[in-house]
């Protein structure tokens, strides 16, 4: 599958997902906050991608502020269907490409199968706002897609090598590093090669209190 018809075919995509659990790397991230002894409620987080939500609603229970962001309308519907009105007060939602979004502030971007899908052209500027937003001490957790990927040249999907994805994160110390590369199914066709890097990296520096 393209990128290209991808985008058109989003609610397939969120038919097909339905009920999905939360990504294991969003798992294996609490369970590392829960290690180093962080108590993040109040904090501020963004969902950048946030698709159908279930990552932005176990945010907002666990106590945090979240950005919930996608260029889907139907996914920010979902999101806000998800999210019981007792978290409602601490969700803020943004229907647009994330490239184009100025992050506030934030201990958390959260970035689950997103960021590939930004343009390469556009994409050192994201990267810099994602990680300019993100306060010493805060955390990026997300996906990149590797360049033996089997949409590897679609011109609207961006990939890296190993070695490219690793520079990204000269400000950061990786907590979890992983290569996948495998082949298994996509949400709306059959087998597909995976290219890609789960990324867990804290920003050097001192985290302040939330």
């Amino acid at each position: 599958m393209t990128s290209g018809r991808l985008g058109r075919e989003w609610t397939e995509y969120y038919r097909a997902v339905q009920g999905r659990p939360p990504r294991a790397l969003f798992l294996e991230m609490l369970d590392q906050f829960k290690a180093a002894g962080l108590d993040l409620a109040g904090a501020q987080a963004v969902d950048l991608g946030c698709g159908d939500g279930i990552e932005t609603a176990l945010l907002l229970q666990a106590g945090w502020r979240v950005l919930a962001v996608d260029q889907q309308p139907e996914a920010i519907a979902l999101v806000r269907e998800r999210v019981p009105p007792e978290h409602a007060a601490h969700l803020q939602t943004l229907v647009t490409p994330f490239q184009d979004v100025e992050f506030p502030p934030s201990f958390l971007v959260f970035a689950g199968y997103s960021l590939p899908f930004c343009p390469p052209e556009r994409f050192p500027v994201l990267w810099e706002r994602v990680a300019r937003a993100i306060l010493p001490g805060g955390y990026f957790v997300g996906h990149l897609f590797g360049d033996r990927d089997g949409w590897a040249g679609a011109p609207d999907v961006t990939f890296f090598s190993r070695a490219g994805a690793e520079a990204l994160f000269s400000q950061f110390e990786l907590k979890t590093f992983r290569e996948v590369d495998d082949v298994r199914p996509s949400a709306l066709e059959g087998p597909k090669r995976w290219h890609v890097y789960e990324i867990i990296a804290r920003k050097s520096g001192v985290m302040a209190e939330p």
